[in-house]
């Protein structure tokens, strides 16, 4: 592909990206996809009200969860089965709800994203209905300006307390961005010729999202399927703006990374220099598949200002070049035959196995496997030198519900030493990394 059609590509994409960007794809996906699937994790809902109201019992807690399960069943999910006429139809979903299921969560059928927010026939909204049955069973019908505050905090539109919705919830949710990230993957593989910066790009997106975009379930012709069916997950209010956050920084990412793709003159781009550079000094005399080289001095007009985590000095990038002897300095310091392994492959290589080890490990006493979304949301996510020469993996898990077992994070009786999953994720890394002979290492939690 010549760069003028790569350029015009980007361009393209770009432009898609912006036009998402402006509320038209959220709008979209929660008002007019017509099917979408609820998930209510009880014991994030359990924390939700108990945050707002410390005094309320276990037993009331759950008469409020049934109940509220019921109300959604009864109306919203009832209503909008009803009006599926094709028994296929109605399967598709009834499957696609399946797969979310399992004991610790509360699966709906709704019609959309809107109905449950703001209401529908005799469903209130969300947070009318809750605030209801908070007042019956825990208040007692009893309210006063001080109940008033929390129960207006229950829809979490001060962005600490209270539940907020969301798309993206790891893997099987998907965030609005991510459906963005879709179409361009879409638009991308329509095209013939060496698409590699933008797989790249569309990779780090994903990488710093934890989501594995699959585009052909989700676009068709450049829209959404009609196949499709959104994930809606109420997640604490606080939780969700991190994730909103996230979500903003990776999508700004991939469309700077574009615009990059779109500035070039057909030179290598500064990324891949700096790339292939530390390549060569970290892989030493080893062979290796990726490309190698030893200096690159090429002029465009086209920049990425790239920032490789490291606790040394790092190479410096410019316009002009990089400097080959700067980043010879991030050679890994072996003995004898030791392996020589470049920074760029040691994340790929542990993240390839590690979902898979982090599974088999959690035994008792550590965390037990259930749901699987632990041990799929663990990845390396940067490769660090220390001063003294020693690598330094950084890593990163789901959070919620998973950080209440971390000691210095949760508290009694969830956070213990054994439960602690710093313990459980490094002993899988060094388990998986025991054959690659990288000598003392460290890790840590993102």
């Amino acid at each position: 592909m010549s760069s003028s059609k790569l350029g015009q590509l980007a361009e393209n994409i770009v432009a898609q990206i912006q036009e998402d960007a402006n509320k038209r794809l959220r709008r979209e996906l929660t008002r007019k996809v017509e099917g979408q699937i609820l998930v209510i994790i009880s014991r994030r809902f359990n924390t939700i009200i108990e945050e707002l109201f410390p005094d309320i019992t276990k037993a009331t807690l759950k008469k409020i969860a049934d109940k509220y399960e019921t109300k959604i069943r009864s109306t919203l999910e009832t209503g909008f089965l009803s009006s599926i006429k094709e028994k296929a139809e109605k399967k598709r979903f009834l499957d696609a709800k399946k797969k979310l299921d399992n004991r610790q969560r509360r699966t709906f059928i709704i019609r959309t994203y809107r109905d449950f927010e703001e209401g529908r026939g005799s469903w209130k909204g969300r947070k009318k209905e809750l605030n209801d049955l908070i007042i019956e069973h825990h208040l007692e019908n009893k309210v006063s300006k001080a109940d008033e505050k929390q129960l207006d905090k229950t829809s979490g539109r001060d962005n600490v307390f209270g539940s907020q919705l969301g798309h993206a919830e790891g893997n099987e949710g998907l965030a609005v961005s991510a459906i963005s990230a879709a179409k361009a993957k879409s638009t991308v593989a329509a095209f013939k010729g060496d698409t590699t910066l933008f797989d790249e790009a569309i990779e780090r997106y994903e990488n710093k999202l934890k989501v594995v975009i699959d585009h052909t379930q989700i676009i068709q012709n450049g829209k959404l399927k009609k196949e499709y069916i959104p994930s809606i997950f109420l997640q604490k209010a606080a939780t969700n703006q991190e994730m909103k956050d996230l979500e903003a920084a990776a999508i700004a990412q991939l469309e700077k990374d574009l615009q990059d793709i779109a500035t070039l003159k057909g030179s290598t781009t500064l990324l891949q220099a700096t790339s292939m550079i530390l390549l060569d000094a970290s892989a030493g005399k080893q062979r290796s598949q990726g490309a190698r080289k030893k200096n690159i001095k090429e002029k465009s007009k086209g920049t990425a200002n790239t920032v490789l985590k490291t606790q040394k000095r790092i190479p410096r990038a410019s316009s002009s070049g990089v400097d080959a002897k700067a980043a010879a300095s991030l050679k890994k310091k072996g003995r004898g035959s030791q392996p020589q392994f470049s920074p760029f492959n040691l994340a790929s290589i542990i993240n390839e196995k590690l979902p898979q080890v982090v599974q088999k490990n959690m035994r008792s006493p550590r965390l037990q496997n259930q749901s699987g979304r632990l041990a799929r949301s663990v990845k390396i996510t940067d490769v660090m030198q220390t001063k003294q020469g020693f690598l330094s993996f950084g890593y990163s898990y789901q959070k919620d519900p998973y950080q209440v077992y971390e000691m210095g994070e949760g508290s009694a009786p969830w956070a213990n030493p054994q439960r602690d999953p710093r313990r459980l994720i490094d002993k899988s890394i060094r388990e998986v990394a025991a054959n690659m002979a990288l000598g003392r290492f460290y890790t840590r939690r993102m």
